[in-house]
């Protein structure tokens, strides 16, 4: 089990937001807009695989729903396998 590491995932997260052209704001604010929710997944995916942070603290990072951010990793796990 990879330890929890908070501060990774702000790294993580500017570091999505940086590469695809956005702020980090847009990446955690409400827009669905679907350029602005792949980058999201991407971000939520990356941090709870590499900083190993809980559904619960992702969900509260991205401003979302447990069962959202359950959802999206669920649906990314799928599409890496």
């Amino acid at each position: 089990e990879k330890a929890r590491q908070p501060g990774e995932a702000r790294r993580i997260l500017a570091e999505t937001a940086e590469k695809h052209g956005m702020d980090v704001e847009k990446i955690v604010g409400p827009l669905q807009w679907r350029d602005i929710s792949a980058v999201r997944h991407k971000a939520m995916y990356r941090i709870w695989k590499e900083a190993g942070l809980t559904v619960t603290e992702l969900s509260r990072l991205f401003n979302r729903t447990a069962s959202s951010v359950s959802q999206v990793i669920r649906s990314m796990d799928e599409a890496a396998a």
